[in-house]
């Protein structure tokens, strides 16, 4: 069996407990959409999404990815080094 273990931040808790909600037809989609401050099309393909994968849909999908602009920790040493020695008061 392949398992995958989601955590899921406030926000995307409280999503899930409101798409519940829809689901089980205790809300309907123009409420969840005033209480998740997001349009009622928003909360048709949220639920859609929902219903087709679970909880995991609601991770953004770029989580646990490096940021591309990020610098190399590498570069990042290399630049703290220089600006302890070489170039030391310099502003």
């Amino acid at each position: 069996m392949n398992e995958e273990t989601v955590t899921l931040g406030p926000a995307e808790q409280q999503r899930a407990l409101v798409l519940n909600q829809v689901l089980e037809g205790r809300m309907t989609r123009g409420e969840a959409a005033l209480l998740m401050g997001l349009s009622v099309r928003q909360v048709k393909r949220l639920t859609a999404r929902y219903r087709a994968a679970g909880p995991v849909s609601l991770v953004h999908g770029n989580r646990g990815r490096t940021p591309w602009q990020a610098v190399a920790p590498g570069v990042a040493a290399q630049v703290v080094a220089l600006a302890r020695t070489t170039y030391a008061g310099l502003k």
